[in-house]
């Protein structure tokens, strides 16, 4: 698992794709019952090393979520960047779970991934969406603004 480990963090240093396609393909044969449909986008080395190792990190405890508790057959991995915003959604068809009116409720129900998941959000200024019912399956959307570049002055020539 260590070799793993290491080679998704210089994937992810390099590029999300791969370190999310990479660990996809574990989880295919590890899980063979569970499929995985990967829609990723490109980032063009867009986002900063710091912000994709949190989406990597996002998009793990999202899938070990998948596992662990949602009993699904099918996951759906969406990454898709603009001008404005990185978005990575994550949804399965197994079992939902009742949402919480607050991020304290998960914690107290032992959620504890995702109120890791909505900090890391939370630290690169973005915000978690949720959406499940019992029987309905989950789905997680994190939304990241991009990176604005500040001291941006054009200067006419004269």
């Amino acid at each position: 698992h260590t070799r793993c480990s290491r080679d998704w963090s210089s994937d992810v240093c390099s590029s999300n794709l791969k370190a999310i396609r990479s660990h996809a393909e574990q989880m295919n044969r590890k899980y063979p019952n569970l499929r995985i449909r990967l829609e990723l986008m490109e980032d063009g080395q867009q986002l900063s090393q710091n912000l994709r190792m949190n989406l990597f990190r996002i998009y793990q405890e999202l899938m070990n979520n998948v596992i662990r508790h949602s009993g699904a057959s099918e996951v759906s991995v969406h990454l898709t960047l603009d001008e404005a915003q990185t978005e990575l959604e994550i949804q399965d068809n197994g079992v939902g779970f009742l949402l919480p009116t607050q991020w304290i409720e998960l914690a107290r129900q032992d959620h504890f991934g995702l109120v890791g998941v909505q900090e890391r959000a939370s630290a690169a200024g973005g915000r978690v969406v949720m959406r499940s019912q019992p029987g309905q399956g989950t789905l997680i959307r994190v939304i990241i603004p991009c990176e604005q570049e500040t001291d941006l002055v054009r200067e006419q020539t004269q």
